[in-house]
């Protein structure tokens, strides 16, 4: 009920000025249009708070989404101890779901009506903690990396003030999140070296109600819009959560935009971004959890690298069929180059066919890749080496011809390599990990029942949960010289076949003595395992091109040896089956 009377009082507000969204230039007009928004009610009547997050822990946000916070609320960050958060998130996402209907406010606290009845932020720490998880969620995450990643901050002015006119039609509210880097106020870091003085990792959110016209003027700029919002920033126990100074300002001319209270503290271009998908923000929510949602996140991708010194060479297609190329230097670890962008070692898109070419310089470099359904993680070393990732979950590892000047390489160093991949994101049940070597390169083809995988010597391990403190529930080590398909199940841990026959269909499984995985047995099995044999009595490196044929393939006998017994045991069966 309430929120049928705040929809009909916004629209008979609407109906009484000229143009719409409506007209409201005066602070007293705005503020009777956010009261009929229900400012007066729909929000808690409780001031941010910040809190510190320990710098390993799993909600560390990261340069993705840096945000500002004005000055006067302002608490020093303490070197070492992580980045800093404030409530705004989980309170505005409260605010958005209670007033579109999704939860209600006793259901938040049994007993109250509305809101702002819940003064105490003690009787909501625990929801608080709840709904601020929402960032480590698989698919807001996803969401909010693509929303303050795929657009420009221009193109993120036009999303908000479409998104508000639609929301406020629709008498709902909206989530609002601002991405930047911020000042820390000098008068706070005074001869305290224990203070962080710029690039303070931050965050701050916001509700949106609605949005109208006008003229405003703040700094010699005139503004013509203005998007109403509710900010707990302005709560407190006697007064709305709506001020004209937390409102966000638009030029929808220049797309410029300008928040009284936050704006002049950031220091590069502010991203605002939004959601107004209420089921995703309680998708597996606390209260009353939504089990779908409606942004259609299939086509999503996430690809993040984790290391300085990377080159982007990425190519992808549009809906349309236009193709851009981005070639793209990444120095995460320059001061001046992330304040120009959030996150600039990542990269989002919306695309169902793309392919991402990422350069390696001369260390151990680390790559994420995420959609809704799967989660791909790489690490790779190498001088000059590729991993090459499509739409279509082919990865590749391809190790790069070193100029002939370079004398900083030796050409017989082999690629290594290492991809943790889990086909359900969310559940992961089984979590794979192939860790390799090539001298030439290596492909994975991830495919619903199994991976084909070419390329040299490599070992399948199968996880349950996390690799890095699952149980671990099968591996195998072998040396392919062609394509082959590995599959798992947990009856009889892995296996691996061949398609002799060429015609798509992996049919022929690998027997032992198959070192090379081709699907035959013969000499040249015999000769690898020979090779193997020698290099281990004589404690040489193992070429890696063989570097797994000691394993149970090569062990004909079962002994628990490699040795010249498995070799002549080998070219036996080669003999007999020559003979049949």
């Amino acid at each position: 009920m309430k929120k049928l009377l705040s929809t009909f009082m916004a629209l008979s507000m609407l109906t009484s000025f000229s143009v719409c969204p409506a007209y409201a230039e005066s602070d007293n007009e705005l503020s009777k249009l956010a009261s009929s928004l229900g400012a007066d009610t729909d929000y808690f009547a409780v001031p941010n708070q910040f809190y510190s997050r320990s710098i390993n822990a799993d909600s560390i946000i990261g340069y993705e989404y840096m945000n500002c916070i004005p000055t006067d609320t302002y608490i020093p960050t303490v070197t070492g101890m992580g980045a800093y958060a404030d409530t705004s998130f989980s309170l505005s996402v409260m605010e958005v779901l209670a007033h579109n209907g999704l939860i209600s406010a006793s259901d938040i606290k049994a007993g109250t009506d509305s809101l702002n009845q819940i003064n105490n932020v003690s009787d909501i720490q625990n929801l608080i903690i709840d709904y601020q998880n929402l960032f480590n969620k698989h698919e807001f995450e996803l969401y909010r990396n693509y929303i303050f990643k795929s657009t420009s901050a221009e193109e993120k002015v036009d999303i908000l003030c479409s998104t508000a006119e639609k929301c406020m039609k629709e008498g709902k509210y909206f989530l609002i999140m601002y991405g930047s880097c911020c000042t820390t106020p000098s008068e706070l870091s005074k001869g305290d070296s224990s203070v962080i003085t710029v690039n303070a990792r931050k965050e701050h959110s916001a509700v949106g109600m609605g949005i109208t016209d006008g003229s405003w003027t703040y700094n010699g700029k005139t503004y013509d819009k203005c998007i109403l919002t509710l900010d707990s920033l302005s709560a407190d126990e006697n007064s709305s959560a709506f001020a004209e100074d937390t409102c966000i300002y638009v030029n929808s001319e220049t797309k410029e935009c300008y928040i009284p209270k936050i704006s002049d503290y950031a220091e590069s271009d502010m991203h605002i971004a939004v959601i107004d998908d209420d089921k995703l923000l309680n998708f597996g929510g606390a209260i009353n959890p939504t089990d779908s949602f409606d942004t259609d996140l299939s086509d999503v991708y996430f690809i993040q690298c984790m290391k300085k010194n990377h080159i982007h060479q990425f190519t992808y297609t549009d809906d349309n069929g236009n193709e851009t190329v981005i070639n793209k230097e990444v120095a995460v670890g320059d001061e001046e180059t992330k304040d120009n962008y959030p996150n600039i070692s990542g990269l989002s898109l919306k695309s169902d066919n793309f392919t991402s070419h990422i350069l390696s310089c001369n260390q151990m470099d680390f790559v994420d890749i995420k959609s809704i359904n799967s989660w791909m993680s790489f690490s790779f070393a190498g001088a000059d080496s590729e991993l090459h990732v499509s739409n279509d979950e082919v990865y590749k590892f391809v190790k790069k011809e070193h100029a002939a000047d370079d004398t900083t390489h030796d050409e017989n160093d082999p690629l290594e390599y290492s991809a943790i991949y889990s086909k359900e994101y969310t559940e992961r049940d089984v979590v794979y990990d192939f860790k390799g070597e090539t001298m030439d390169e290596a492909e994975f083809k991830v495919l619903d029942d199994g991976v084909i995988f070419s390329g040299g010597s490599v070992i399948f391990y199968a996880y349950s949960g996390n690799p890095y403190d699952g149980n671990l529930l099968s591996s195998i080590a072998f040396t392919s010289s062609g394509e082959v398909f590995v599959q798992y199940d947990e009856t009889n841990g892995f296996k691996i076949k061949t398609d002799l026959d060429n015609d798509g269909v992996f049919e022929h499984e690998v027997e032992k003595g198959d070192v090379n995985c081709d699907g035959l047995i013969d000499s040249v099995d015999a000769a690898a395992v020979l090779q193997t044999y020698a290099d281990l009595s004589t404690q040489r490196e193992i070429h890696p091109d063989t570097i797994y044929a000691g394993n149970e393939l090569s062990d004909f006998n079962s002994d628990g040896f490699i040795d010249s017994v498995d070799a002549s045991n080998i070219l036996e069966k080669y003999a007999e089956l020559s003979t049949t």
